[in-house]
């Protein structure tokens, strides 16, 4: 890990992890993302922290694209974007997967389409303002610390809990028992870049922004690919 980095990176870093460990307890292992069983306090726990979550991103990318004046890399920055483009699609499947909960269908009724429809519109609205944020602008002043402080522990409390879920039910049970081969190998790598590093891309854009050599840039890149080779050697 870098030894620069800030006390909010190491309390991301360890709410997320806590939360992952705890989800091994606490979400059902048959849980899988196509067949949704009823959880009722997941299903309201994954909305109401995808709500809270929408003004403190967006308090986040502010503070981060105030301290990060001397910009990133060209490959940091291709890295984050690459992020950006699937955490669009991730933000939305995880109000779904919140509401499909709620009543163990993925079919929903009227009542919880309009909520999808609400939850995930805003939640696209905000996630626009936060890309537009960290990548086209400068602001011209730090959000308050009070905020930014709490931000430090909303997102990523949510962005552990999304992971989770869905980590937890994107393979089943027979997924440890295949033959390990590229294919399987290929798709576990896919399946965590898309389901794990887009819920930490503040995450990284902070480490990014608190590394000042090239060898604490290298550095942080490492530790993305680490966290992907944790995840995927979890689920061989």
């Amino acid at each position: 890990m870098l030894k620069t980095f800030s006390s909010s990176i190491f309390i991301s870093s360890i709410i997320i992890s806590l939360i992952i460990g705890l989800s091994y307890t606490f979400i059902d292992e048959d849980l899988e993302l196509m067949r949704t069983g009823q959880n009722v306090p997941l299903g309201v726990a994954l909305l109401i922290l995808s709500i809270l979550t929408m003004p403190f991103s967006l308090i986040k990318a502010r503070d981060l694209a105030f301290r990060s004046r001397n910009g990133i890399s060209k490959a940091e920055t291709f890295l984050i974007a690459t992020l950006y483009f699937a955490a669009l699609f991730t933000t939305l499947f995880i109000v779904f997967i919140g509401c499909c909960l709620l009543e163990g269908d993925s079919n929903l009724s009227m009542f919880l389409m309009f909520l999808f429809f609400g939850v995930g519109g805003a939640a696209v609205v905000f996630f626009l303002a936060e890309a537009w944020t960290l990548f086209l602008t400068i602001p011209k002043k730090q959000p308050a610390k009070i905020w930014t402080h709490i931000s430090n522990y909303i997102v990523p409390l949510y962005s552990g809990l999304a992971i989770a879920v869905l980590w937890e039910g994107a393979f089943d049970q027979g997924w440890e028992t295949d033959i390990v081969d590229t294919r399987k190998l290929l798709l576990s790598i896919v399946m965590a870049f898309v389901l794990i590093l887009p819920f930490q891309r503040l995450f990284w854009y902070e480490s990014f922004i608190e590394s000042q050599s090239r060898k604490e840039n290298l550095s942080a890149l490492a530790s993305i690919f680490l966290s992907v080779a944790v995840a995927v050697a979890g689920v061989l």
